[in-house]
């Protein structure tokens, strides 16, 4: 399984992704400038960035992205991208989702279709039929089917902003994507292995856990103690490497789900 650390439009996220040696990466659209030159270069090392559209950003915001302009925003960053994704519509508006991926292909680009769980499952169905790599975005609902069904096409998939432990452990996509390695910390969260598995655990809780203190130590060669990690809302931590940390244990994470080693 490979998991893609969203976020790297802010200097702050980028700077704990280099020092954490990430190498899959999500940007969005919505938030990139005119080029993917200047994050590839940053980083000093091979990178694979995956392109969202950033159409639910916008819709949230209810701005609006130009098909076009992401179509040619594509071409010309193309090989900084490994992989990019549909510019998607809302539920009610799928026949609008079925329009961009159309154009795109006509444009001679490959995008990875999206389907959303509250859209028609023969859409879904028909996605398998045609497509070997499909994202899956909107409420964790019916994964039993899809993932089935996913199987029995020899489809990859790829979960749009969820790294749920749970649901990882459960389905073992072949991608999944998120900013909780973020906001977890933002909130006063970390992501530790429990006896009872990985699990986002409020900053109270830090002591309750053994490994935390184990996995802490390990981390003090990139300047991280435990005392660190603490408070961070309470301005006694330090957010930044309660950011940090959390990368670093999401890529421990993403070995334990895809080798099972912790």
């Amino acid at each position: 399984m490979k998991l893609y650390f969203a976020g790297c439009q802010a200097e702050q996220m980028r700077r704990a992704m280099k020092k954490c040696k990430v190498r899959n990466i999500l940007v969005s659209f919505h938030y990139v400038g005119d080029s993917l030159k200047d994050i590839y270069d940053y980083f000093g090392y091979d990178v694979n960035i995956m392109l969202d559209s950033g159409g639910f950003t916008a819709r949230t915001k209810n701005e609006a992205i130009d098909i076009q302009e992401y179509i040619q925003f594509v071409k010309r960053n193309k090989q900084y991208v490994n992989h990019y994704f549909v510019l998607d519509s809302k539920r009610e508006k799928l026949d609008d989702t079925k329009r961009n991926l159309q154009l795109m292909e006509e444009a001679g680009l490959n995008p990875i279709p999206i389907y959303h769980t509250d859209e028609p499952f023969e859409y879904f169905i028909e996605l398998c039929q045609r497509y070997s790599y499909i994202g899956i975005g909107g409420a964790v609902k019916n994964y039993n089917n899809i993932f089935f069904t996913a199987e029995q096409h020899n489809v990859k998939i790829h979960l749009l902003g969820n790294t749920s432990p749970n649901i990882l452990v459960k389905y073992k996509p072949y991608s999944a994507d998120s900013v909780s390695w973020i906001s977890g910390g933002m909130h006063g969260r970390v992501f530790v292995n429990t006896p009872f598995g990985f699990k986002s655990a409020l900053r109270k809780s830090f002591r309750a856990y053994s490994p935390f203190v184990t996995d802490a130590k390990r981390f003090i060669p990139h300047g991280i103690i435990p005392e660190d990690l603490s408070y961070a809302n309470d301005g006694k931590g330090d957010y930044e490497k309660m950011m940090l940390f959390n990368c670093l244990m999401y890529l421990k994470f993403e070995r334990y789900v895809s080798e099972g080693v912790l």
